[in-house]
Protein backbone atom coordinates (compact mmCIF):
# COMPACT_ATOMS: atom_id res chain seq x y z
CA UNK A 1 0.00 0.00 0.00
CA UNK A 2 0.87 3.60 -0.61
CA UNK A 3 0.38 6.71 1.40
CA UNK A 4 0.10 9.41 -1.04
CA UNK A 5 1.46 13.07 0.03
CA UNK A 6 -1.99 14.25 1.38
CA UNK A 7 -2.02 11.17 4.00
CA UNK A 8 -2.89 13.30 6.99
CA UNK A 9 -1.71 10.57 10.15
CA UNK A 10 -4.29 12.43 13.21
CA UNK A 11 -2.57 13.30 16.55
CA UNK A 12 -1.97 9.54 18.35
CA UNK A 13 -2.97 11.18 21.18
CA UNK A 14 -6.48 12.07 20.22
CA UNK A 15 -6.58 8.52 19.06
CA UNK A 16 -6.47 7.34 22.25
CA UNK A 17 -9.46 9.97 23.89
CA UNK A 18 -11.16 8.95 21.08
CA UNK A 19 -11.74 5.08 22.45
CA UNK A 20 -12.84 5.47 26.15
CA UNK A 21 -12.46 1.91 26.25
CA UNK A 22 -9.23 1.29 26.47
CA UNK A 23 -7.73 -0.76 29.69
CA UNK A 24 -5.60 0.76 32.27
CA UNK A 25 -2.67 -1.60 30.90
CA UNK A 26 -2.56 -0.44 27.17
CA UNK A 27 -2.83 3.16 28.69
CA UNK A 28 0.14 2.76 31.11
CA UNK A 29 2.42 0.79 28.75
CA UNK A 30 1.88 3.64 25.95
CA UNK A 31 2.73 6.77 28.38
CA UNK A 32 5.57 4.60 30.10
CA UNK A 33 7.45 5.04 26.48
CA UNK A 34 8.76 8.50 28.39
CA UNK A 35 9.83 9.64 31.83
CA UNK A 36 6.68 10.55 33.78
CA UNK A 37 6.67 12.56 36.83
CA UNK A 38 6.38 9.99 39.99
CA UNK A 39 3.88 12.69 41.95
CA UNK A 40 1.65 15.33 41.77
CA UNK A 41 4.55 17.91 43.02
CA UNK A 42 6.48 16.69 39.79
CA UNK A 43 3.72 17.56 37.30
CA UNK A 44 4.81 20.82 35.63
CA UNK A 45 1.16 22.42 35.45
CA UNK A 46 -0.78 22.76 38.81
CA UNK A 47 -4.14 22.69 36.31
CA UNK A 48 -3.41 19.02 35.30
CA UNK A 49 -6.38 17.10 36.78
CA UNK A 50 -5.05 13.41 36.29
CA UNK A 51 -2.70 10.46 36.91
CA UNK A 52 1.22 12.13 37.09
CA UNK A 53 1.92 9.12 35.33
CA UNK A 54 -0.15 9.40 31.99
CA UNK A 55 1.15 13.54 31.90
CA UNK A 56 3.58 13.67 28.72
CA UNK A 57 2.39 12.56 25.68
CA UNK A 58 5.50 10.09 24.34
CA UNK A 59 4.16 11.67 20.43
CA UNK A 60 4.21 14.94 20.63
CA UNK A 61 5.61 16.47 17.22
CA UNK A 62 4.82 15.79 13.93
CA UNK A 63 8.20 15.52 11.72
CA UNK A 64 6.88 15.61 8.01
CA UNK A 65 3.82 14.16 8.92
CA UNK A 66 5.15 11.19 10.87
CA UNK A 67 5.71 10.72 15.16
CA UNK A 68 8.67 10.23 16.13
CA UNK A 69 8.73 9.14 19.89
CA UNK A 70 10.32 12.03 21.79
CA UNK A 71 13.01 10.94 23.62
CA UNK A 72 14.57 9.84 20.41
CA UNK A 73 13.32 13.40 18.59
CA UNK A 74 14.63 15.38 21.54
CA UNK A 75 18.32 13.78 21.42
CA UNK A 76 18.20 14.81 17.56
CA UNK A 77 16.91 17.82 17.86
CA UNK A 78 20.08 18.46 20.45
CA UNK A 79 22.58 16.92 18.17
CA UNK A 80 21.18 19.50 15.15
CA UNK A 81 20.95 22.49 17.35
CA UNK A 82 24.66 21.56 18.84
CA UNK A 83 26.42 20.43 15.35
CA UNK A 84 29.74 21.80 15.40
CA UNK A 85 31.31 21.19 11.73
CA UNK A 86 34.11 22.77 12.50
CA UNK A 87 35.34 20.41 15.50
CA UNK A 88 33.29 17.64 14.60
CA UNK A 89 31.17 17.11 17.30
CA UNK A 90 27.67 15.97 15.51
CA UNK A 91 29.12 16.63 12.32
CA UNK A 92 26.48 14.66 10.35
CA UNK A 93 23.61 15.97 12.23
CA UNK A 94 23.23 19.12 10.20
CA UNK A 95 19.44 20.02 9.93
CA UNK A 96 19.75 20.76 6.04
CA UNK A 97 21.00 16.91 5.70
CA UNK A 98 18.63 15.28 7.48
CA UNK A 99 15.59 16.90 6.05
CA UNK A 100 15.76 14.13 3.30
CA UNK A 101 16.18 11.09 5.52
CA UNK A 102 12.89 12.50 8.13
CA UNK A 103 10.68 12.96 4.75
CA UNK A 104 11.64 9.46 3.48
CA UNK A 105 10.52 8.04 7.00
CA UNK A 106 7.42 9.98 7.24
CA UNK A 107 6.46 8.96 3.85
CA UNK A 108 7.04 5.08 5.49
CA UNK A 109 5.35 6.14 8.66
CA UNK A 110 2.49 7.31 6.80
CA UNK A 111 2.15 3.38 4.41
CA UNK A 112 2.63 1.72 7.70
CA UNK A 113 -0.45 3.80 9.79
CA UNK A 114 -2.30 3.39 6.32
CA UNK A 115 -1.64 -0.18 6.01
CA UNK A 116 -2.56 -0.68 9.48
CA UNK A 117 -5.62 1.63 9.59
CA UNK A 118 -6.52 -0.66 6.26
CA UNK A 119 -6.11 -4.08 6.97
CA UNK A 120 -6.32 -4.06 11.61
CA UNK A 121 -9.13 -1.62 12.18
CA UNK A 122 -11.34 -1.02 8.91
CA UNK A 123 -11.89 -4.40 8.10
CA UNK A 124 -11.31 -6.33 11.54
CA UNK A 125 -14.79 -8.71 12.19
CA UNK A 126 -14.04 -6.79 15.85
CA UNK A 127 -14.43 -3.30 14.41
CA UNK A 128 -17.19 -4.06 11.73
CA UNK A 129 -19.44 -4.75 14.79
CA UNK A 130 -18.76 -1.34 16.81
CA UNK A 131 -21.27 2.21 16.36
CA UNK A 132 -19.10 4.17 13.07
CA UNK A 133 -18.49 6.79 15.56
CA UNK A 134 -16.21 4.67 17.58
CA UNK A 135 -14.51 3.70 14.84
CA UNK A 136 -11.65 5.37 13.65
Amino acid sequence: MQANQSTEIPFIGDLLTKHLNISDGILDAYFSLVPQPNNDNEVPSKNYIGKPSRYFQPYRVSVFGAYPLMKHWDALEYKMNNCDEENGYFKHYRRESLEGPLKTYAEGFKIGYTDFIDRRISNSELTQSLPLDIRL
